[in-house]
């Protein structure tokens, strides 16, 4: 079974504010949050799942299993970054040196 709120927040992210179905305050918050989250990853793919944990329970004042939750829906809908960042630094220094690269652009 789907768990209710990740369902709000995959049909709602991308949805500009007058489009979105009426939701509950604490809906819009956790909505934010999950932004929030996603927008700290973006700006420090490296940050550890603690590291952003402690962001989290810092900004928001909520428990360690409240920010693991948000971080879980963060990675759910939108992806985990930091495999994505590693796997572009690792193709940033491979491509190049592989002979593949055009001369042109070297």
């Amino acid at each position: 079974m789907r768990d209710e709120n990740l369902e709000i927040i995959e049909k709602n992210m991308f949805l500009p504010e007058e489009q979105r179905k009426p939701l509950t305050p604490k809906q819009l918050t956790m909505l934010e949050q999950v932004t929030d989250c996603y927008n700290i990853q973006l700006q420090k793919p490296m940050l550890s799942r603690s590291a952003l944990r402690d962001y989290l329970v810092k900004k928001y004042g909520f428990g360690k299993e409240q920010a693991y939750r948000i971080i879980f829906y963060t990675e759910v809908v939108l992806g985990n970054v930091k495999p994505t960042h590693k796997n572009w630094i690792r193709h940033r220094i491979e491509y190049p040196t592989s002979g593949r690269y055009p001369r042109s652009l070297q």
